[in-house]
């Protein structure tokens, strides 16, 4: 049933049209996280400010005068298994000269570089009147907000990032982004470049918002205690500076209307981004340094960075400090990323004749050329108890090598020994590129600092970035468009850069593979999700620039009935107004399983109480199943199977997604089971039939003193989730014909309490 929702004139929820669980999971969601369809509301704030309290927009410089004319942006929303629904026209009404306006402006600029909660910071300044001279607090007399405002502030720059999801706007700006970080990424770099630091997006915002330049602010220290030569005040509407954030804060606010322009200073000359906006006295003109800075621009930095690292804005105070959890996030494709991932692993190619870019991207396909010989699969279960991992196995294992690639293998597996069974492949990669007769003699002692180790690092991350290729459904957008955290390229547990030693070892976990996913697509870091580990209860990331959840999540059914022979991993582009999820994490959760309710079964309730259990008959009517934000705790999604209309079933997803992946029957080995209490050494092992009408009068049941089969559901792909649902972790998961399967053929691989799922297709 669709609902067409008739808003207030400028609603967001105006002609839209949903379903009914639709709406009401978007109702829920807003309120709990701030959405596309709650952003009117939650800006509220800031017309209550201007009307009671006095705080006002003024004195905006010219360069922010036509920022209103480009407020309004078409939106896409994902409905109900993410389908594509075209949303509102949203943020027509906003006035740059209006609280609220100012406001979102600021959001958009900072959402591809700061995390919300940062954004949230920046706004609170904004409206102390410390951020820039834009704002007149009026009688906002304290110099910082209630505690309780922050959570306000919070829902209303989710709400902003929400609709500007996938917005002509923010791809603009992103595609710029792009042309910057090729032009800039062979450059000169300063220590900073790379590294966020909050008070560097603080200046660029308070001088695009009117406030002083760091010239007019040396000028104002004078006196003081710096040894710099001082400058010359320069005229206003120039900002000098070394961080690319600062570039990005700049080009997004040129997407959104603002005339702005990026100026690329580089040994190799001087661009102009955008390139084809004019430049006259009303611009304001970002100068990003990509080489050495002359003397009287070197002492206004210094004085800029002096300030950088004292402030309490900048001193890790809401990331924690981590280097690792500053770096920036870059956008673009194969091309950008190979690059930015070179100069990450210290990688400058000298001992090749072919240009340096060249050599780059001759690596990185050779690595997206061998992910395509590797396929996931389910790591073996040496217990029932052994946690869901998935590993990388070879296709075909018939690589040779030459004799000259042998140092090449050893210096890889004495950087990881992991990268044994792999070593031989990208060592050949390597060779083919470079062809030397022999690589000891460009191989160091430390193995690691050598160009031809380094060439093999970067063959591992295209393999990485391949493997998540062959995981991800991109749902008809383009895989190619990546926003990639540079944080996810350090050695660490649960990076990119260690997604394939991993994988070639112990294996994956599913929450891993999704972390490196939305590190790869959506730019998320520690930072961006709240410096919040994920757990083995997440099953999605909405990340700042995208989501990823598992396929399971999106379509149960077909999940269902393929397992991995389908997708492992949605990759979503667009407004997730129905998602549950964390409103501080990003992350979308389950329940998890309350064992304390679990139903006992045992083999004589099942044959004597319960004869309907093992009928045969199919049921009429269908079963329907969706993802829902619990009513308990809506930042928590769970399956909810309905059937003839009514509430049948409340079902984690984790518990059917372990279930259906975990215990396959044809991979059992016979091992020495215990035997039940009251069955002696030959007995033969009991075993009962359920069908659709008898999984009809469970909830989640444990079974004891016998087996239990679900080999009625006839194939149905609904029942099946429901059937996993309600059965005991580790249940086996049968996928074949039903009148082949003889559980007594399989006795020595069972054990009594054990439950089989057949799925007949």
């Amino acid at each position: 049933m669709t609902f067409v929702i008739n808003g207030p004139k400028n609603s967001a929820l105006q002609s839209v049209q949903l379903g009914i669980n639709e709406m009401a999971s978007a109702i829920i969601v807003g309120k709990n996280v701030g959405s596309i369809f709650s952003r009117r509301d939650d800006a509220r704030i800031f017309d209550a400010l201007e009307s009671n309290f006095h705080v006002r927009v003024c004195n905006l410089p010219p360069w922010m005068q036509g920022v209103s004319s480009s407020f309004e942006r078409a939106s896409l929303v994902l409905g109900e298994r993410m389908r594509r629904i075209k949303g509102p026209v949203v943020m027509s009404e906003l006035n740059i000269h209006q609280l609220q306006g100012l406001a979102t402006f600021v959001v958009l600029c900072t959402r591809f570089v700061s995390s919300k909660h940062d954004v949230m910071e920046f706004l609170s300044l904004l409206l102390i009147g410390g951020l820039g001279n834009s704002v007149d607090k009026g009688q906002l007399e304290t110099q910082s907000l209630p505690y309780n405002f922050k959570s306000l502030l919070l829902s209303f720059v989710q709400a902003c990032i929400d609709s500007d999801a996938d917005s002509q706007q923010g791809r603009l700006a992103k595609q710029w982004m792009a042309e910057l970080a090729a032009f800039g990424e062979c450059g000169w770099r300063s220590e900073n470049f790379s590294i966020r630091t909050k008070q560097a997006v603080i200046n660029v915002l308070a001088e695009l918002l009117g406030g002083l330049s760091v010239e007019e602010e040396m000028a104002k220290f004078g006196k003081s205690s710096i040894t710099e030569p001082k400058p010359e005040p320069r005229g206003r509407g120039i900002h000098n500076t070394l961080h690319l954030e600062s570039a990005y804060v700049a080009l997004s606010a040129a997407a959104n209307g603002a005339n702005v322009v990026v100026e690329c200073i580089a040994t190799a000359g001087i661009r102009f981004i955008p390139s084809n906006r004019p430049r006259n006295p009303d611009t304001f003109t970002l100068r990003l340094w990509l080489k050495q800075p002359p003397p009287d621009i070197c002492g206004a930095l210094r004085f800029s960075q002096s300030i950088e690292t004292t402030t309490y804005m900048s001193n890790g105070s809401f990331t924690g400090g981590f280097a690792e959890e500053m770096e920036f996030t870059v956008f673009g494709g194969a091309l950008e990323i190979a690059k930015w991932t070179a100069q990450k692993f210290g990688y400058a190619p000298e001992l090749t004749e072919n240009p340096p870019s060249e050599t780059v991207m001759a690596l990185w396909k050779a690595g997206l050329d061998i992910s395509e010989s590797y396929h996931w699969r389910v790591h073996e279960q040496p217990s029932k108890l052994y946690p869901l991992r998935f590993r990388l196995d070879i296709s075909s294992s018939s690589e040779t090598s030459d004799p000259q690639v042998l140092a090449l293998i050893k210096a890889l597996k004495i950087v990881d020994t992991r990268y044994s069974t792999i070593a031989r492949k990208v060592a050949n990669a390597v060779h083919g590129i470079y062809k030397f007769d022999g690589y000891q003699d460009y191989i160091s002692d430390i193995p690691k600092d050598a160009e031809v180790v380094k060439a093999m690092l970067l063959v591992l991350a295209a393999i990485a970035v391949g493997s998540l290729h062959r995981l991800t459904n991109a749902l008809g957008e383009t895989q190619d468009q990546y926003a990639l955290s540079l944080s996810t390229l350090n050695e660490r547990e649960g990076s990119l850069r260690n997604l394939i030693p991993s994988a070639l070892t112990g294996g994956l976990s599913h929450q891993a593979l999704l972390w490196a996913a939305s590190t790869l697509w959506g730019g998320a870091s520690t930072a961006t999700q709240g410096s919040t580990t994920v757990v083995d209860s997440v099953v999605g990331i909405v990340a700042p620039q995208c989501t990823v959840i598992l396929d399971l999540i999106r379509d149960p059914l077909v999940f269902a009935q393929k397992g991995l022979g389908t997708k492992l991993i949605a990759l979503c582009r667009g407004s997730v107004p129905m998602l549950p999820r964390d409103p501080h994490t990003g992350f979308v959760k389950t329940p998890g399983r309350d064992i304390s309710s679990r139903q006992i079964l045992t083999a004589s309730e099942l044959e004597d109480k319960h004869p309907e259990m093992s009928t045969d008959r199919p049921l009429a009517g269908g079963m329907v199943i969706t993802f829902e934000p619990m009513l308990s705790d809506p930042s928590r999604g769970i399956f909810c199977c309905w059937f003839m209309g009514n509430l049948a079933f409340e079902i984690d997803p984790i518990g059917v997604f372990l279930n259906l992946l975990k215990r396959p029957l044809t991979g059992l080995q016979p091992r020495e089971h215990e035997r039940g209490e009251n069955r002696n050494a030959n007995e033969a092992l009991k075993y009962r039939k359920i069908s659709q009408m008898g999984l009809l009068s469970l909830r989640e049941f444990e079974v004891q003193g016998c087996c239990v089969v679900f080999d009625g559901l006839f194939g149905n792909p609904a029942w099946i989730i429901c059937a996993a649902g309600c059965s005991p972790i580790h249940t086996i998961f049968y996928r074949g014909d039903p009148t082949e399967l003889d559980v007594q053929e399989k006795e020595d691989c069972l054990q009594e309490g054990d439950v089989i799922i057949v799925c007949d297709h």
